[in-house]
């Protein structure tokens, strides 16, 4: 019996160190990072994706269905390099972001998360980059890659796929809003899917 609890220690031991040593990989000389990209085409033209969505920077909450509420932080509400905004989630945490670089012709933004309260996020390594590709006048290539790590660093194993999840009903939530004008929520989301599959 001795034997069969120190093998089931043993087996925890490297269960656990294996979880922890393939938690990601190294991105701009951050260990431990994990990366999700997620794509959508949205039936709409660059500009308007882009004046409705990433120049709305503190509005998430508009499109987001994890997100219950939003807006700017600070002196500056307008979608320009520093500013900031709060994104509350349905589960109560909050990150801050701030945008870190914005190409207005690349119609390209990345954004950092630079503060979280009741958030696993390791702030020191988490950014997210928004793209915008024309694929003809009246579709667009909405991408989002989204690199980050958890504290403590095995999170980041049941994290992912949460996190993925979010980012692909953003996207379907884009294109409602996008499509209705309508605000997505939690509540209205499971219907608003149904229309986009």
């Amino acid at each position: 019996m001795k034997n069969i609890d120190s093998m089931k220690a043993i087996f925890g031991i490297l269960v656990v160190t294996l979880l922890v040593s393939c938690g990601g990989k190294k991105i701009n000389g951050q260990k431990n990072v994990r990366e999700i990209i997620v794509e959508r085409e949205l039936p709409f033209p660059v500009e308007t994706v882009w004046n409705t969505i990433f120049m709305d920077f503190g509005d998430a909450h508009k499109f987001s269905p994890n997100t219950v509420s939003s807006g700017y932080l600070g002196d500056v509400n307008s979608a320009v390099v520093g500013a900031e905004r709060f994104m509350k989630d349905v589960d109560g945490g909050i990150i801050h972001e701030r945008i870190v670089e914005m190409d207005i012709a690349q119609k390209k933004m990345r954004f950092k998360i630079f503060e979280t309260e009741g958030v696993p996020i390791d702030t020191s390594a988490t950014f997210g980059t928004s793209s915008l590709t024309p694929l003809g006048p009246n579709k667009t290539l909405f991408k989002i890659k989204f690199q980050y790590r958890t504290s403590p660093k095995i999170l980041a194993v049941f994290a992912n796929g949460g996190i993925k999840k979010n980012l692909e009903n953003m996207t379907i939530g884009i294109e409602h809003y996008l499509t209705t004008n309508q605000a997505v929520t939690e509540e209205n989301f499971d219907e608003i899917a149904k229309l986009y599959d």
